[in-house]
């Protein structure tokens, strides 16, 4: 653990731009899209995106546009960390929103436990001592589990509140408006990070970075433990009934900060 904090507090202190999220909130489909646009600016449309240094998190990505970089840190924040004190939260996010532009990916949180689900237990990345459901969790027990479920993605959104809704430290990609419209909310960001494209590279990457073909590109032949699965808002409907669908709303609507909830009711998300 003391590594990782030795490293973000590196990568926050060089980084001109960060990119926060909890895990699968649809970060790395928006890393995939910046190395693809990394490719182009530097014309070298043979690199290889299927390599794991493509999509491993937490990674600083050094873009470039002619001679000028530009450096983004991508990071989990704290959620990778088993951190019991917090002001080394408080430390952490102080030093990210120091003098930078910040980003904030954000989910609805039903689609985003599911993910993490799968992701915790099928992911080929986690070793035996990680991976807490390999003893035969379901993933009912996993989201109303205190420890890593529902409540547990709630307190981190929650912690961040303020600094979205109130200070506006943190400039919100919400998951769903990139499904709806990729090319309008990539470019969106692009102009955030001060990128230049033109409208047939912009074409050109919302294709390459399409969910069909980052899972072809995703390691792994089983679709449960890629990086990619499908790609679709409101995918809690195949996997939870409507009685869990209505514990989880009761939970979220009890728990999650009303900022956020105001917020999702405005991009037509309701709980």
């Amino acid at each position: 653990m003391i590594k990782q904090i030795i490293r973000k507090i590196l990568y926050y202190s060089v980084s001109d731009y960060n990119i926060i999220s909890f895990p699968k909130s649809g970060r790395t489909w928006i890393v995939c899209f910046l190395h693809e646009y990394n490719a182009l600016s530097k014309k070298s449309l043979n690199y290889k995106p299927s390599s794991p240094k493509y999509l491993k998190s937490n990674k600083l990505l050094t873009l470039f546009n002619n001679d000028k970089k530009t450096s983004i840190f991508v990071d989990h924040s704290f959620e990778d960390l088993d951190l019991k004190y917090s002001w080394i939260k408080n430390f952490l996010v102080k030093l990210s929103l120091k003098n930078k532009t910040n980003f904030f990916v954000l989910r609805d949180p039903r689609d985003t436990i599911i993910s993490f689900y799968f992701h915790k237990k099928f992911a080929s990345m986690m070793n035996s001592e990680q991976n807490i459901l390999k003893r035969g969790t379901s993933l009912s027990e996993f989201i109303f589990s205190p420890n890593r479920g529902i409540t547990y993605l709630i307190n981190f959104l929650n912690y961040f509140s303020d600094h979205l809704f109130v200070r506006r430290s943190y400039e919100i990609l919400l998951y769903e408006n990139f499904i709806d419209d990729p090319k309008s909310n990539f470019s969106k960001l692009l102009k955030s990070l001060r990128l230049p494209i033109s409208e047939d590279n912009l074409n050109y990457l919302v294709e390459q970075t399409n969910f069909e073909n980052l899972q072809k590109k995703a390691q792994g032949t089983d679709a449960r433990i890629k990086k990619f699965r499908k790609g679709k808002k409101q995918n809690f409907h195949e996997y939870l009934n409507q009685q869990e669908i209505e514990k989880i709303n009761f939970i979220i609507n009890q728990k999650l900060d009303k900022k956020y909830l105001n917020y999702f009711r405005d991009n037509e998300i309701i709980f």
